[in-house]
């Protein structure tokens, strides 16, 4: 499902302000709406949490290539370290998915985001997920 979906996902939203709580520093936030589609399903007719997963891989990296890009004109996307991820209510067939994408750190060596999978057709989060990532170290040959 992931070349087919990643087609599917439809930017609706890029935002860099000045983070809430900590105002001397800055945040993105990338929205990104998609609807589900049956390639997407596990067996029992819901999404699949591998699915979600290759959501929150690709669509968490959004901001903080967004941010990066804003402050050091580089936007790199780094490599994943580790997704933590909660499933909070399934989603169907059918179903328009906001996935709301935030910068939470951009530092000089990891960098984290966090994502909230809401599904708009109920109503209900469906996922929520941090995301930890590090620039890709250089080959060594």
């Amino acid at each position: 499902f992931g070349e087919r979906t990643g087609r599917l996902m439809k930017l609706t939203e890029v935002s860099i302000q000045q983070k809430p709580a900590e105002p001397k520093r800055k945040e993105a936030e990338v929205v990104v709406e998609m609807v589900v589609t049956e390639d997407m399903l596990n067996s029992s007719g819901k999404m699949h949490g591998g699915c979600i997963i290759f959501l929150v891989d690709i669509c968490s990296t959004l901001p903080v290539i967004a941010l990066s890009h804003a402050t050091d004109g580089i936007g790199k996307p780094g490599v994943s370290q580790g997704i933590n991820t909660i499933y909070h209510a399934p989603a169907s067939l059918g179903d328009k998915l906001r996935l709301i994408n935030t910068s939470m750190t951009l530092g000089g060596r990891t960098m984290t985001a966090r994502i909230e999978i809401w599904d708009v057709t109920h109503h209900r989060l469906v996922a929520s997920a941090t995301q930890v990532k590090m620039d890709a170290s250089e080959a060594k040959l």
